[in-house]
């Protein structure tokens, strides 16, 4: 605790633990659990010295009696770097998903089309902005045939079962992500939202929809899921670093 909180032992000898929490609710759960349980372990504090260092700790901590004094014996070790890398992380994925919200916010404004099926005729209208998601000008999307043959092979099991899902009354509606492959080749990901419209013996006869290119939201995701798992590593090495020391 001395070289923890870069002071001599004379001044800390004899003072009360609490002078050191900055959260006075900790030391009352260690209380508690140690009357309870005799022994805990992993407990994290955070702690405050003379001289304003502060700094997250790891206790691990017992009741023992001294001369018939029932007293608490404790080992700490620093973890502050791991709580830092942490919050961080929290940050980040805080500060992405502010970002991810206001993207999609755009998008539902701005960046979605519209397509309307004919289910019995098998024709198809899209919107000139499905034109320009997809690249390609609407007499190369006249069918469901045309739409369908753009989708990803690995996402298309998954759509046709959503799609009959929802035919058979099982959903409110369809809401899918899959891939499609522009004219330049780029693989771009589609958010489609739709629902169905049914004839007087319940049968879907139409489909009406929307969909937006959602590219940039994945590979926000893809860096943010790449991002977890480097911190976590780096946590991890840091903690079995401290608990080998």
């Amino acid at each position: 605790l001395r070289w923890l909180m870069e002071q001599h032992a004379a001044a800390l000898l004899g003072r009360p633990v609490t002078d050191f929490y900055s959260d006075k609710s900790q030391r009352r759960e260690l209380t508690t659990r140690l009357k309870r349980e005799g022994e805990v372990n992993g407990f994290d504090v955070h702690l405050v010295g003379d001289h304003g260092r502060s700094f997250w700790a790891r206790a691990s901590s017992r009741l023992v009696v001294f001369a018939k004094t029932e007293a608490v014996l404790s080992t700490l070790y620093d973890v502050s770097q791991e709580h830092q890398t942490r919050e961080s992380l929290a940050q980040i994925s805080s500060d992405l998903r502010q970002s991810q919200e206001r993207y999609a916010l755009a998008m539902d404004a701005s960046r979605e089309g519209i397509y309307d099926l004919d289910l019995e005729s098998g024709q198809l209208y899209v919107s000139p902005r499905i034109e320009t998601i997809f690249g390609i000008p609407s007499h190369g999307l006249r069918t469901a045939t045309d739409w369908i043959s753009r989708i990803h092979p690995d996402d298309l099991p998954p759509y046709r079962k959503a799609t009959l899902e929802h035919f058979r009354g099982h959903s409110p509606s369809i809401s899918a992500e899959y891939r499609i492959t522009n004219p330049e080749g780029d693989i771009l990901w589609i958010r489609e939202r739709s629902v169905c419209q049914r004839n007087a013996k319940g049968r879907a006869v139409r489909l009406v929809g929307s969909v937006g290119d959602v590219t940039e939201l994945k590979r926000a995701q893809d860096a943010l899921e790449r991002m977890n798992v480097s911190l976590e590593s780096r946590v991890q090495k840091r903690t079995d670093e401290l608990t080998q020391s």
